[in-house]
């Protein structure tokens, strides 16, 4: 699996099988009262911040399908990782300092081609876990 989502899934050209099967949220997903309310689809600037978030820029970029292989407008993305320091944006989380330049948690909506596209830091590993993006998708067809 990668950032959460089969590899069929993210394996371009390949036949359509059977949806993706719900799954548990996983952990750290941001706490409602943290959240800042810059929640849009670049995790690596907030809004009016003075610095941006530290680590390794990267973009995430996918499609949401319907079961028969269409294009899915308007489905929500959302991802959340943790930051440079290895800290999620969530009170169950402690260590060391959160990096005040990362917003932690994001969303998009797809377009017409079922696109999503995210500008976020290459994830970094911490104890018991390899690097990894949380995924979530709210889609209807």
């Amino acid at each position: 699996m990668m950032a959460g989502l089969p590899l069929a899934l993210l394996a371009p050209g390949r036949a359509f099988g059977a949806p993706t099967p719900a799954a548990t949220e996983g952990p750290f997903y941001p706490s409602p009262d943290m959240r800042l309310k810059d929640t849009d689809n670049d995790l690596v600037k907030i809004e009016g911040a003075v610095r941006e978030a530290g680590g390794e820029v990267i973009f995430l970029t996918g499609r949401v399908l319907s079961r028969s292989g269409q294009p899915l407008e308007g489905a929500r993305v959302e991802i959340w990782q943790c930051d440079v320091n290895r800290r999620y944006l969530h009170r169950g989380d402690h260590g060391a300092a959160r990096d005040g330049g990362f917003q932690g948690f994001g969303h998009d909506i797809t377009g017409a081609d079922g696109s999503y596209r995210f500008r976020t830091i290459m994830p970094v590993p911490y104890p018991g876990r390899t690097p990894h993006i949380h995924v979530k998708v709210l889609a209807f067809e």
